[in-house]
């Protein structure tokens, strides 16, 4: 395959990251599929074979698809980019042919250069065969005789002079010195601690994990006036804005209103041209979540038995 261009398995295999709300796995794979078999066929130079077949997708209907959201879909922005990508193979599959590697001319074929004929080597003359040598015999070294190391001769002692005579007097106490050692005892340094008896260094306290701080609750009026950023493609405003009021209505116990976690969690809203960035409305949506209690068991499994159905 060309370098920098989608081959149609890549376009048939590729996965994205699943999301708390994303688009819809089934419908974004339904177009992939279809969008591999159209970028084969126009490169193959087929467009509709026959009446029954559809024409290939163009890169404004690449464009212009739009899925539905879901619980635990594909993340919106990655599936976005990568259509951009397939809808640029598209135009230029449709506009210039794909040539594969094996039609590109082979390059011509250098002829190598003559080897080199080596010179005759002139004929060497006959020479009588050469003595054979005597054989090598190590050398017997003379005995040597021992070495005797000289005597050498002691220097006298060296004369210590006395010290002069000290005038007579009352003698004075003599001062206290070591007590004299044994006849088999040295002068040795005091025994040392071993390191294994030596006590061990205080243990630092492990430090201290920071402690998440939780998120202040939400109230009513806050849930039931809370506005976000635009984008495109995005959550349609009004259809936003009814579930947030019914939100606040339940948060704040008013008209008999009650919805659970999974009610706020797998709530579902239109995509529009210029609607609410839906990624500050989802997780607003799991922030307002916490603050509603779960379900009964017999509805979690109903929850369930849905979410596994479709």
């Amino acid at each position: 395959m060309t370098e920098g261009r989608l081959a149609p398995e890549e376009v048939r295999t590729r996965t994205f990251t699943r999301v708390v709300r994303g688009y819809r796995r089934r419908e974004v794979r339904r177009l992939l599929e279809r969008a591999a078999a159209d970028l084969a066929r126009l490169r193959d130079g087929r467009g509709a074979d026959g009446p029954d077949d559809q024409p290939p997708l163009t890169p404004e209907q690449v464009e212009e698809a739009r899925f539905q959201p879901a619980l635990g879909g594909y993340e919106m922005d990655e599936v976005d980019t990568f259509l951009d990508e397939v809808a640029a193979e598209l135009q230029r599959a449709a506009q210039e042919p794909f040539r594969p590697a094996s039609a590109l001319p082979a390059p011509a074929r250098q002829t190598p250069f003559p080897a080199a004929t080596p010179a005759p080597r002139p004929a060497e003359p006959d020479l009588p065969p050469a003595a054979p040598a005597p054989p090598r015999v190590a050398p017997v070294s003379p005995p040597v005789a021992p070495v005797v190391p000289a005597a050498v001769p002691e220097p006298p002692p060296r004369a210590v002079p006395e010290p002069p005579a000290a005038a007579p007097g009352p003698a004075a106490p003599p001062a206290p010195g070591p007590a004299p050692l044994a006849a088999d005892e040295g002068d040795f340094p005091a025994p040392s601690v071993p390191p294994s008896a030596a006590p061990a260094p205080p243990v630092p306290p492990p430090p201290r994990a920071p402690v998440a701080t939780p998120a202040r609750p939400l109230t009513p009026s806050e849930v039931e006036t809370r506005s976000f950023q635009r984008g495109a493609p995005g959550y349609l405003p009004s259809h936003v804005d009814l579930f947030l009021a019914k939100a606040a209505r339940a948060l704040a116990g008013r008209d008999g209103e009650t919805l659970t976690r999974w009610d706020v969690l797998r709530q579902r809203f239109p995509l529009g041209p210029r609607g609410y960035a839906t990624s500050e409305v989802d997780a607003f949506l799991v922030r307002l979540a916490a603050q509603f209690p779960d379900p009964d068991p017999a509805a979690q499994r109903e929850i369930l038995r849905k979410l596994q159905g479709g």
